[in-house]
């Protein structure tokens, strides 16, 4: 929401930006913690380093937070990604 009170349009994402959210969504239903980079590339059928072609734009699009206090499990939905995936 902007100063004025819109809503603004979320972001595109592409087919495979979705699933990545959605993947990074069931998971942190299913074990209440988010997954790492490596489990998401296993869930995508990707090379482990290919997952941050997945994670960096939807970070920079604001579906994604990086936390460095938490470690490897430092990827965190923003409120953004939860409006996209309703």
């Amino acid at each position: 929401m902007n100063s004025f009170g819109k809503i603004e349009p979320l972001p595109k994402v592409t087919k495979r930006q979705a699933e990545c959210l959605r993947y990074i969504a069931g998971f942190l239903m299913q074990h209440n913690y988010y997954p790492t980079q490596r489990e998401i590339a296993n869930a995508m059928g990707i090379h482990s380093n290919t997952a941050y072609a997945f994670t960096e734009p939807l970070r920079k699009k604001g579906y994604l937070e990086i936390s460095k206090q938490i470690g490897r499990r430092n990827l965190i939905l923003t409120d953004q990604a939860y409006r996209l995936l309703k």
